[in-house]
């Protein structure tokens, strides 16, 4: 294939001048549609925030105990340092009592020691839980008798069974 040039012109092509008012029509509509899109952008991602607010509140709420604290009471404090430490497995999760002074609006809760020093931070709502102190006044209860009727009855009960095992071998 070989093309050869030629010295012919092409005839002109006529172009239709385009009207002034005719452009400023399409841009204001266009105007109006980018508006009307962007209203919708916006609309939509505020309702994608909201719902992914709301599984976030949803799968939080379901890993955490809510208790009701109020001034006044002995709580637990969590220790938060153990979370990211692989050689403190054997800790306590809740090794600190303390006791609240004032709860605040924000989720968190002013603490003091039991000896009346206060905390300079304030904890976290989630962190603290009420101290329950049930099994000590179970045994104060019933008194010390009754432990050591336990302990003595599982000492005899222990030399029953050795001397039985003893007797056997002979």
């Amino acid at each position: 294939m070989s093309f050869q040039i030629t010295g012919d012109i092409p005839p002109p092509v006529e172009v239709d001048r385009i009207n002034e008012d005719t452009v400023a029509d399409y841009l204001q509509a266009r105007a109006e549609k980018d508006e009307e899109v962007f209203d919708k952008v916006r609309l939509n991602v505020e309702k994608a925030q909201e719902k992914q607010r709301e599984t976030y509140r949803r799968r939080i709420k379901k890993g955490t105990k809510r208790f009701k604290i109020l001034p006044g009471m002995e709580v637990l404090k969590k220790d938060e340092r153990k979370r990211g430490r692989l050689g403190r497995t054997m800790d306590p999760d809740w090794p600190t009592q303390y006791r609240v002074t004032e709860v605040g609006d924000n989720n968190l809760v002013q603490l003091e020691t039991l000896d009346g020093h206060q905390l300079k931070t304030q904890t976290p709502y989630a962190s603290v839980k009420p101290l329950r102190k049930r099994a000590e006044e179970e045994c104060s209860k019933s008194g010390k008798k009754q432990v050591e009727t336990m302990t003595l009855q599982k000492h005899l009960d222990s030399r029953e069974s050795r001397s039985s095992r003893s007797s056997r071998r002979r």
